[in-house]
């Protein structure tokens, strides 16, 4: 195996653990403006990061994605920032496959711990039961109201996933690369489609010939739910813009208003909305921060169209402005454009269960029967804990554990403000309490008392 295709290869395995949890981010509804994307990515999506990731978002979906999907690797020798996978699922109703309805309750308190555990999401320290949630601004929460709602609905990633199809991405592939190299100026390449096999998927994968256009990384894949390509390049000011047809592309200035980015865009969206062969209507904006830096790690604009509450995926385009080597630059020199086709729905409902008020959720919050963080009050006293009484915002968001764990099931998420960092963003305590009926809340409690004392 050559060295290039040594290090597409263990690319591939860094990042096919998340490849799932991608797709479910993007298909996610609430990616689309009427519901909420986390409440609805782009998770990913939200990032957290160290002791704190800072997220500044410009749509208001219904729930709050904690997972941005990363089509690139880093330079080699960067350090690259882990984001932590959240997904938010639809609040729609099933119609068209008939689904179990419950009253009573259907998990316990301890499978709610194992689906959280089971995600490996930094349950703020061994000493307390919140995570750390920085933004520039209130709106960047997104919060969004509370559904009025009988039952929610539990979704799992499908059984049964469709067929790879090397012709549809043979099509897919060539369709695209005329159009984007056309626009060049440039012969288009040559590709070759290959199959990687994992443990437990496989994949298509394009290997592009790029010849001497080494500054310029097109990648092309297929999975089971999605044909998705990307390209990434640098625009930098000592480097000047990247020219794609009549766009320039660079993002120079990261304190732009989200305005004044789409507006600069704009000669960009047609080019590619030709090169895709897509139009979209709707557009967001999104800041990542990290919490040593003043300004944003990255930006993504991301082109989509809004769907309705019984529809899964949502075909986009995202362009990624990103800065992993200065703190303290406002340029974001490295740049991935993608476009995802979804070839089918990675989710699936499997039944409807009783909505909890939220009257009744408070109590629990009030008790410390809360997820997200270590639950143990013994444990929490001994450090910092945070009094959600009298809490800022709440919000619906759906969360995902892996393997056996891997429903999708609706909690409350209570954000209460706890201070501002050294770069002025606001911090916020985020903890969950499940939106549906559970059991076995005090046993669990309980429970972890007695392991901690």
């Amino acid at each position: 195996m050559s060295n290039a295709d040594e290090k597409r290869t263990e690319k591939l395995h860094r990042s096919f653990d998340l490849i799932e949890d991608e797709f479910i981010e993007e298909a996610s509804p609430s990616n689309a403006k009427p519901l909420l994307l986390t409440q609805n990515k782009i998770i990913k999506r939200t990032a957290l990061i160290a002791a704190c990731a800072c997220i500044v978002a410009a749509t208001i979906p219904f729930l709050i994605l904690l997972n941005k999907r990363n089509t690139i690797d880093e330079p080699i020798g960067e350090e690259t920032v882990k984001e932590i996978p959240r997904f938010d699922e639809p609040i729609g109703e099933e119609t068209v496959k008939e689904i179990p309805t419950f009253d009573d309750a259907q998990y316990s308190a301890l499978d709610i711990a194992n689906l959280f555990s089971s995600k490996g999401l930094p349950m703020g320290t061994a000493t307390n039961s919140y995570e750390e949630v920085c933004v520039a601004q209130d709106k960047d929460l997104n919060i969004s109201p509370i559904p009025d709602k009988e039952y929610l609905t539990v979704y799992k990633i499908k059984d049964v996933k469709k067929e790879l199809d090397e012709k549809e991405l043979s099509n897919f592939t060539s369709d695209i690369l005329s159009r984007l190299y056309e626009r060049r100026n440039m012969p288009q390449p040559t590709f070759e489609i290959k199959q990687m096999d994992f443990t437990e998927y496989s994949i298509l994968d394009v290997n592009v010939d790029r010849g001497e256009d080494i500054h310029f990384s097109p990648m092309i894949s297929q999975y089971s739910y999605v044909n998705s390509a990307s390209f990434a390049f640098r625009a930098s000011p000592t480097t000047g813009p990247f020219l794609l047809g009549d766009a320039e592309i660079s993002m120079y200035d990261s304190t732009l208003s989200d305005e004044q980015i789409i507006a600069n865009l704009s000669v960009l969206k047609k080019e590619l909305f030709y090169i895709f062969d897509v139009e979209f209507k709707d557009v967001s904006v999104s800041r990542y921060y990290v919490s040593d830096r003043e300004y944003p790690y990255s930006i993504t604009i991301r082109f989509y169209n809004s769907i309705k509450e019984t529809d899964n995926t949502s075909d986009s385009i995202t362009i990624t402005f990103k800065n992993t080597r200065s703190f303290t630059d406002i340029s974001l020199p490295q740049v991935t454009i993608s476009y995802d086709q979804y070839r089918d729905n990675p989710y699936e409902p499997i039944k409807n269960v009783k909505m909890i008020p939220l009257a009744k959720a408070e109590e629990l919050l009030y008790k410390g029967y809360v997820f997200g963080g270590h639950s143990c009050p013994i444990c929490m006293s001994s450090q910092s804990p945070v009094d959600f009484e009298g809490y800022d915002y709440v919000n619906l968001e759906y969360v995902r554990g892996y393997k056996e764990y891997s429903e999708s099931l609706p909690f409350y998420a209570f954000y209460k403000y706890i201070g501002d960092n050294d770069k002025g963003h606001k911090i916020f305590a985020r903890t969950y309490v499940p939106a549906i009926e559970v059991s076995g809340y005090e046993e669990y409690f309980e429970a972890q008392k007695s392991q901690h004392k």
